[in-house]
């Protein structure tokens, strides 16, 4: 029987091993995996973390898996009318969801048991374990931020900022500050002007611009500013969660 399947595959993992174990057991497997230009829709610019030809590769090595086709459509679809397999298979996340493909084969979901682990909770656990939560941490509705330094020459921060969360929209007299994504992907909005900033982009902002900071996904940004005084903060809006980010 020929078995399909399809993802990303970014950071391998124990899941990933048992759903494709399990999935040889009903036939030969193929794997349809997303490109990385598709990945980067499904996920944001950050990713994919493992480029596709060493993706495909890694996926070629696992021994129940008997092969893998990379496409760079939004969904497999083409690839699916293409090879005309007898079965999808999919993840349990997709129990109560339309499964693409399933005009064109019988689809069914299965579960393991480590369905909760996921790539993206992986990456993000390497990221921010590059700065571990020492020092003085202040806890925020948007995420959470360390200081590291703050006297009267300079002061520095790393800000955690939640997917779908906005801190104010504000602004300092006197405060002049630099921010370097390290990670994650923000919408940044600069005297009501908005853009988005990639990791290893840097942004400065001079004293009375107005600006805020959200996240499209979970970020970590670096913050390097002249000395940090609270009655310097001039809040126009609150933080907030943001419900619906397109």
């Amino acid at each position: 029987m020929k078995i399909f399947t399809n993802g990303c595959f970014d950071i391998i993992h124990a899941g990933h091993i048992e759903f494709l174990k399990k999935c040889s057991h009903m036939g030969s497997v193929i794997v349809g995996l997303n490109s990385d230009s598709s990945v980067k829709k499904l996920k944001g610019i950050s990713r994919p973390i493992i480029p596709q030809d060493q993706r495909k590769k890694i996926l070629e090595s696992i021994r129940f898996v008997n092969k893998v086709i990379i496409f760079e459509e939004d969904t497999p679809l083409q690839l699916i009318k293409k090879i005309r397999p007898d079965l999808i298979i999919k993840g349990p996340e997709y129990s109560n969801k339309q499964i693409v493909g399933s005009d064109i084969a019988k689809t069914i979901t299965i579960s393991g048991p480590f369905d909760n682990l996921h790539s993206t909770d992986i990456i993000n656990k390497i990221r921010n374990g590059l700065f571990p939560i020492t020092g003085n941490i202040h806890n925020k509705v948007w995420g959470h931020e360390i200081w590291m330094v703050n006297h009267n020459k300079y002061c520095g921060k790393i800000l955690h900022l939640n997917k779908n969360y906005t801190c104010s929209y504000h602004y300092h007299k006197i405060k002049d500050e630099t921010f370097y994504l390290l990670c994650g992907l923000v919408q940044l909005t600069f005297e009501k002007e908005t853009f988005i900033m990639a990791p290893g982009e840097t942004i400065h902002i001079s004293p009375e611009i107005k600006h805020s900071f959200m996240g499209l996904e979970d970020s970590t940004l670096i913050e390097i500013s002249t000395q940090h005084f609270e009655e310097d903060n001039y809040r126009l809006t609150k933080s907030r969660k943001i419900e619906d980010v397109s």
